[in-house]
């Protein structure tokens, strides 16, 4: 089973409406205070903000025109029809280049292809626009885990650690982490850690260990299951779609 990290759940976004309304509007003085608040509100909602999720590099407008696209993309995710929403991804990269978004959900469909190589690049291309979004580095790692790069995915694994993912999301990538180790010790890749050894006191009060100093034999049982390798169930999905702003862990 692999795991994979889906941007933000909730509506779909919508690309901003461009130019604010210019309509003319009685001088405040002439409305009553309550009708004039009731104005401006209703004014606030209906006009998008320019702010709105817009990552704040490149043209605005260009955003805009690349937002169908990569919210065309979502839909066909949700719908497991994974080239084509890989294909609708490339299509709003095309014409904007600076959302991370873009190609986190376009690294999905492709592991979901299980076109690792592809996935590890969009993967990387995300992160070069956001390196603190720990699920970047997650689902970075989790391409790694699938072409059993060990080292590699230890080393995402460990940088998604440093962008303080929730507590959940924490403790599967320390376990991982963990049972990645004694997979490496386990094939030579690794050495083993030292054994702690208990003190005993001799006949003196001198300190002794078992054996007269010997160490614990090594661990030769069987390597830990991973993520992406039948281990841990997933978490439930959650919808790829962003939620709209005024200014996902998704599974195979």
């Amino acid at each position: 089973m692999i795991r994979t990290i889906n941007r933000k759940g909730g509506a779909m976004r919508r690309p901003h409406a461009g130019a604010p309304v210019t309509g003319r509007v009685a001088p405040p003085q002439r409305i009553a205070p309550r009708i004039w608040f009731a104005l401006v509100v209703s004014l606030m909602l209906a006009i998008p903000s320019m702010a709105y999720d817009f990552p704040g590099q490149g043209s605005a407008a260009d955003w805009s025109d690349a937002l169908p696209y990569y919210n065309l993309g979502n839909k066909y995710l949700n719908q497991q029809r994974y080239g084509e929403a890989a294909e609708k991804y490339r299509e709003a990269i095309q014409r904007y280049q600076y959302d991370p978004d873009f190609y986190i959900n376009m690294g999905v469909a492709y592991q979901k292809l299980e076109d690792y190589s592809d996935a590890e690049q969009a993967f990387k291309a995300a992160s070069q626009l956001n390196d603190k979004d720990y699920s970047i580095w997650m689902n970075l790692g989790n391409a790694y885990l699938k072409e059993n790069r060990l080292k590699e995915t230890l080393t995402v694994f460990e940088r998604a650690l440093k962008c303080n993912p929730p507590a959940a999301d924490r403790k599967f990538l320390l376990d991982d982490i963990s049972d990645i180790h004694k997979v490496l010790r386990n094939t030579g890749q690794e050495p083993m850690p030292e054994p702690k050894t208990s003190p005993h006191r001799g006949a003196h009060g001198a300190p002794t260990t078992h054996g007269g100093g010997g160490r614990k034999p090594a661990f030769t049982g069987e390597s830990p299951a991973l993520h992406g390798s039948g281990g841990r169930k997933p978490a439930p999905p959650v919808a790829p779609t962003r939620a709209p702003a005024t200014t996902d862990w998704g599974y195979k």
